[in-house]
């Protein structure tokens, strides 16, 4: 019962995720530490579902434990309603709770996100060539834009 429980939870949680995914206008650029990092994950989970399982669902389970895994890490980044992120406990900030943004560009567009109140919210790096997208998509919904 425990095992059908975990599953019937795991595709909860990845159907939550792709319905994410689909909404991603402009996804976060992942940098090469993390996608190490990931690597290293994804692949330690691998081991420990081969190493821990008793029964062929304990598998299953395996394998929607990684695709959650790896959903999570891939949905962040800009939707028309709001922001997708991993931040203070809360997966979308919508365009209502953003007052300002501040956009720095080097090798990457990075977005600095701020509340109402004026405080850092959080940041994330986009693909340099995905700027004027941000930046069309953040004046759309009456964002302050500063450069930096």
């Amino acid at each position: 019962m425990a095992n059908f429980i975990v599953t019937v939870i795991f595709i909860g949680i990845i159907l939550k995720q792709w319905s994410y995914i689909r909404t991603i206008k402009v996804p976060v650029k992942k940098s090469i530490a993390e996608i190490a990092l990931f690597t290293l994950g994804i692949f330690a989970f691998v081991l420990l579902t081969i190493y821990s399982t008793k029964e062929y669902i304990h598998y299953l389970i395996g394998v929607f434990g990684v695709v959650a895994f790896i959903l999570i890490w891939i949905k962040l980044g800009i939707t028309d309603t709001g922001v997708i992120t991993n931040a203070r406990g809360k997966k979308v900030f919508l365009w209502s709770e953003i007052k300002n943004v501040e956009i720095s560009r080097k090798d990457f567009v990075k977005v600095v996100y701020f509340n109402k109140l004026g405080a850092k919210i959080f940041e994330q790096k986009y693909e340099i060539k995905k700027h004027e997208q941000i930046v069309s998509l953040l004046q759309k919904n009456n964002i302050k834009i500063r450069n930096t």
